[in-house]
């Protein structure tokens, strides 16, 4: 009897590209192909299975069938999941101990990877601070030495060097003045980042 069924469904197999596989002769197939050794159907099936939402049952058909393929991106799958959901499905009990094994080392490796993107992240954020915080001390330079700049006797005019306060009705000293902020903020470019010239004050 089993002969005889085994030599309808090759008659079958030998033409098993007009197989239309779905959910509910996959396992069947699967079944024959592993009875008669058609590799071809296996990997039929295969596709078919990693084309369809993972699951720990998916796990568990790549187990019992050697789906390697399948096998790897169940677990892929099933190691984004928290170890509390493996841990209450019914279904993770009945898995292989190598492959709960393969999954929680592939969790482990994921972690790290996450700590190590973590860690670079951390850094880069670090490095940025120090930016800004050089940029602010220089900023915070720039505007106190421009406030200072009318006290500085050397920025103005020869006439009024000696003068112990500034002249604001001097146009030589105006100019040396105007020229001289033009100077400190033309070389604060991170200044200009941060205020750009089109801004207007109100």
């Amino acid at each position: 009897m089993f002969y005889l069924f085994c030599l309808q469904y090759s008659v079958i197999v030998s033409n098993y590209k007009l197989l239309l596989i779905s959910d509910e002769n996959v396992n069947s197939f699967l079944k024959l192909s592993e009875e008669l050794d058609i590799p071809h159907l296996r990997t039929r099936c295969e596709d078919f299975l990693c084309a369809q939402e993972p699951s720990i049952a998916l796990l568990q058909v790549a187990e019992r069938y050697g789906l390697k393929n399948l096998l790897k991106q169940e677990i892929d799958h099933a190691k984004t999941r928290t170890l509390e959901e493996l841990e209450r499905d019914p279904q993770c009990r009945l898995l292989q101990p190598s492959t709960l094994a393969r999954i929680y080392r592939e969790k482990a490796l994921a972690m790290r990877d996450y700590a190590n993107e973590l860690k670079i992240s951390e850094n880069t954020l670090q490095r940025r601070t120090e930016q800004l915080e050089n940029e602010r001390d220089a900023m915070v330079t720039m505007f106190s030495n421009v406030s200072n700049i009318w006290e500085t006797p050397n920025k103005r005019c020869y006439k009024h060097m000696t003068e112990e306060r500034y002249d604001y009705t001097c146009r030589d000293c105006n100019e040396r003045i105007q020229r001289e902020v033009r100077r400190m903020c033309s070389d604060a470019k991170h200044v200009r980042r941060y205020f750009p010239l089109n801004n207007k004050l109100t």
